[in-house]
């Protein structure tokens, strides 16, 4: 039996994996932007709309959550707010394919991750699994590079990288507080 906050998860991670895969025909639809133009207003409303979500989650104690976050918070940040803009800069320098089946590869760094920084124990299973999972990732983003660059795909890579950090530091706050 599922709890009510397991339903929600499954709703968050469904409908956030929606909106990414829609990332790369929204980007290609804008005609008179350049790269750094959809960052920057991506980010105008990115911040706005996660204070606003933060302060109905905290209500009233919104500036003692960033004080409670810490360093820790401060560096989750900084990770998620770089993750933005190489996720863009990816589309735009590679086949929004290959930058998304790269970004697939999120859970997998993040699990890898977490083995090392937070100690976290892997089972052999899961090594086994990651591996075969990565060299499938890595032959489908192979097999695309002629209509990318390996840029684009180091990018795409370097913004899972941003996404895995974020999870870790989110991981180790130790307030509980969820940035």
């Amino acid at each position: 039996m599922e709890s009510p906050s397991q339903r929600y998860a499954v709703l968050l991670i469904a409908s956030s994996s929606l909106l990414i895969s829609i990332n790369g025909f929204m980007l290609r639809s804008i005609e008179s932007a350049n790269e750094w133009q959809v960052i920057f207003g991506r980010q105008i409303f990115f911040t706005p709309a996660i204070l606003l979500v933060l302060a109905i989650r905290y209500r009233g104690h919104l500036i003692r959550m960033f004080v409670d976050a810490g360093w820790v918070g401060l560096a989750a940040g900084v990770c998620l707010g770089l993750a933005n803009p190489t996720v863009i800069l990816a589309m735009v320098h590679t086949t929004v394919a290959n930058a998304l089946f790269t970004l697939s590869a999120s859970p997998l760094i993040t699990a890898v991750l977490a083995w090392i920084i937070l100690r976290e124990r892997l089972s052999r299973t899961t090594l086994i699994a990651i591996v075969f999972a990565m060299a499938g990732i890595g032959l489908m983003v192979a097999d695309g590079l002629g209509g990318g660059t390996i840029l684009g795909n180091l990018l795409a890579l370097l913004c899972a990288f941003f996404f895995s950090l974020f999870v870790i530091w989110d991981l180790r706050e130790p307030t509980g507080t969820t940035i």
